[in-house]
């Protein structure tokens, strides 16, 4: 910072500038690839390392573009998606005293696998219903995110109050997200289980608990996320984790918060 100077050495360096400065933390974890579109609207990823000289005379002067452009198809394989920005610290690894022992069929066990292998072959997220006794399998192709496809949605929309089971695959080692548990606010949901990239196996139900509407939920999910953000300061081991550390501690701890909140039922363990 002693050498910060605007218009010399930190934007803006010309009219309608539009860099910014961001901080720089030695304990990062180096994020790969940058995305970007070329003149046709394509995608394509720059390796982190990639000079801007050589990002240039490539994309600007029409160079060789060999080593610093990466197409679609390469971007897209398990080498770049997974396992995300998150890490399991060592004091955390097949740690599941937080959570009730799970309860799942050999076949569901089963399912999660599958999910899981085809994630690790893919790098998408990938989902699964059970329905009235049957499977269907699906995935959207993207990587944080997996949307119920038209059919199956009417499947469920048709099914009994709390027989369906939802199931889908993390591209990194996170717990249920606030959106996993939402979908329990279906009346037709019975449980939704997930099988992390490290293969640990989470299932979250309402048991017990009782049933809040979306407001009421979707206001104590905020309230828990700045929660969990202004205590995780004070966890043990804090300052020695990394930043995707920190990540998962976070989501793991929310995740947590929210069953406990709504007396729901959080089941963890490995495959």
């Amino acid at each position: 910072m002693a050498d910060y100077k605007p218009g010399v050495t930190a934007p803006p360096f010309h009219a309608n500038c539009r860099c910014t400065t961001v901080p720089v933390f030695e304990d990062e974890e180096d994020f790969g690839e940058r995305a970007a579109k070329d003149a046709d609207g394509k995608t394509y990823y720059v390796p982190a390392d990639t000079k801007y000289e050589d990002w240039k005379k490539a994309f600007v002067d029409g160079g060789d573009k060999a080593g610093v452009i990466k197409s679609d198809a390469v971007a897209n394989n398990k080498l770049r998606q997974v396992p995300g920005k998150t890490s399991v610290p060592k004091e955390y690894i097949g740690n599941y005293d937080d959570f009730q022992p799970l309860t799942l069929t050999d076949n569901e066990r089963l399912l999660l696998k599958t999910l899981g292998k085809n994630t690790l072959e893919d790098g998408f997220e990938h989902g699964a219903a059970i329905v009235s006794g049957e499977t269907r399998f699906f995935t959207s192709g993207i990587v944080d995110r997996v949307a119920i496809p038209e059919d199956v949605g009417k499947m469920i929309d048709a099914a009994a109050n709390r027989s369906v089971h939802l199931l889908h695959s993390h591209t990194n080692e996170t717990l249920p997200s606030a959106t996993d548990f939402r979908k329990l606010l279906d009346e037709k949901i019975d449980k939704v289980s997930i099988i992390a990239y490290n293969k640990d196996i989470y299932s979250a139900s309402i048991g017990n608990g009782w049933i809040p509407t979306r407001q009421e939920f979707d206001v104590a999910v905020k309230r828990i996320a700045k929660e969990v953000d202004d205590d995780i300061f004070s966890y043990p081991g804090f300052n020695e984790w990394t930043i995707a550390e920190r990540n998962y501690v976070g989501i793991r701890e929310q995740a947590y918060r929210i069953a406990r909140h709504f007396e729901w039922t959080l089941e963890g363990g490995a495959l």
